[in-house]
């Protein structure tokens, strides 16, 4: 939305989520488990679906080397409840 005060919504800094920052890792291969490579990254498997909900399967098939971009908070965003 354009211009959300001219329909009414008003919403202060306090009213808003947060942007968690985030740190890109580039994928291009296959992963097999999930749940290891969250750890890897010192996060639990729920955040890391959290900050990747396009992920549906425990594991990434990736025949065709694409690259794929998944998202994981950076350590100091990492104590906040999600």
């Amino acid at each position: 939305m354009q211009d959300p005060k001219k329909y009414g919504f008003n919403f202060r800094k306090k009213d808003l989520y947060p942007q968690v920052p985030v740190m890109e890792v580039t994928v291009d291969s296959s992963i097999t488990d999930m749940i290891a490579f969250s750890k890897k990254y010192d996060i639990n498997y729920k955040v890391f679906k959290i900050f990747n909900p396009w992920l549906r399967a425990h594991k990434l098939t990736n025949k065709t080397k694409k690259k794929y971009i998944l998202e994981i908070p950076k350590k100091g965003a990492r104590s906040k409840k999600y």
